[in-house]
């Protein structure tokens, strides 16, 4: 009879200490860290080029800046409005299109960035500098060497002031991280120098061979490359060269 109820009692601690373990697998993931924000300066002169680019005139949204506390803004339509953001069918009809609309497309990993209140106060955007890995399309205009840095522009990002923090978010244009890999598309921006994404559609993070797409914005279509970063790339790399040469069609 002792020895029964010495069994069940080992029985008993294995149990809850099954139990223990499980319940410290189930607990919730750590919130993912949110992006450092960028204290306030005098804005260069680039900068308020890039600034207009993000100016809405919205005269009726009140100023981040005057606001007495931090604020979290979430943009759930595109704030950088562009024509036929997506109309394709399929991933490789999107590129065909894509590709030629870009004036450059690169693999870049992002070394630095910045971010900023526009002019009138009531949004926030961010410089970000990129390191070119690889050139699948060249700018005719400004030619772009490897290894070099190319500023990238996208709206959202966070800033300080005063004590407070503003933080936007375009989840048409999810932020970069630094030292993340990048494949984007790119429209040239002649006042500066920089770039922007031709589309909300046209940035990819790309990590462990796989492919995230930088927009929660929908596509009609499957978007068929998430695990596969190897074969996107290649495919970009195909509908860039059948541009260049006058001819439309995806890879077989």
């Amino acid at each position: 009879m002792r020895k029964r109820m010495l069994a069940l009692l080992v029985i008993t601690i294995s149990a809850i200490g099954l139990a223990a373990m499980r319940g410290q697998n189930q607990r919730p993931a750590a919130p993912s860290k949110k992006e450092d924000a960028t204290p306030v300066r005098e804005i260069t002169e680039k900068q308020r080029q890039h600034s207009k680019l993000y100016d809405k005139n919205l005269r009726s949204r009140k100023r981040l800046s005057d606001s007495p506390r931090d604020i979290e803004l979430k943009i759930t339509t595109p704030w950088v409005e562009a024509a036929d953001e997506c109309s394709s069918n399929s991933t490789e009809a999107f590129l065909q299109t894509a590709t030629c609309d870009a004036q450059a497309i690169v693999i870049g990993l992002v070394k630095n960035k910045t971010s900023m209140l526009t002019e009138d106060g009531r949004f926030v955007f961010t410089d970000y500098e990129v390191q070119i890995d690889e050139l699948i399309k060249d700018n005719p205009g400004a030619p772009i060497q490897p290894g070099s840095v190319l500023i990238v522009t996208r709206p959202g990002g966070a800033v300080a002031l005063d004590g407070k923090t503003f933080r936007v978010t375009d989840e048409s244009f999810k932020p970069m991280e630094l030292n993340g890999r990048y494949l984007l598309l790119l429209r040239f921006i002649p006042t500066t120098g920089a770039y922007q994404a031709v589309n909300s559609h046209a940035s990819f993070e790309l990590k462990n061979n796989q492919v995230n797409r930088l927009t929660k914005q929908p596509l009609p279509y499957v978007f068929g490359y998430e695990e596969n970063a190897a074969a996107f790339v290649a495919q970009v790399h195909y509908a860039a060269d059948k541009c260049r040469d006058g001819k439309v069609g995806g890879a077989k």
